[in-house]
């Protein structure tokens, strides 16, 4: 195995996701701090908007993409177009909540 081939193996192993299993590295439920990787805060942000926004649907359109991609990401699938609206899913986040009626 040349050097850049062990260089580029290093750098994406924290990457290394095979095809359709689930993402493991989501933080328990009860862990008190944040982590400082971003694929697990925006794992974390996307759990968070998918406790207050239940309707896949509804959810669907506020992050503009299809519903299949949503369900996609909650199954741990698709994670870079996830990680590309990272930022979308903050602004959502840090909204204030519309009044109801």
């Amino acid at each position: 195995m040349g050097g850049s081939q062990l260089k580029r193996s290093h750098r994406t192993h924290s990457l290394n996701q095979p095809a359709g299993v689930g993402y493991g590295h989501l933080p328990p439920a009860d862990a008190g701090t944040p982590s400082k990787d971003p694929a697990v805060r925006v794992l974390a942000d996307f759990q968070r908007l998918v406790e207050a926004v239940p309707d896949a649907a509804h959810r669907a359109a506020l992050l503009g993409v299809p519903e299949p991609v949503d369900a996609a990401w909650r199954e741990g699938r698709m994670l870079p177009v996830l990680r590309a609206r990272a930022r979308r899913i903050t602004e959502l986040l840090d909204r204030p909540a519309a009044p109801e009626g």
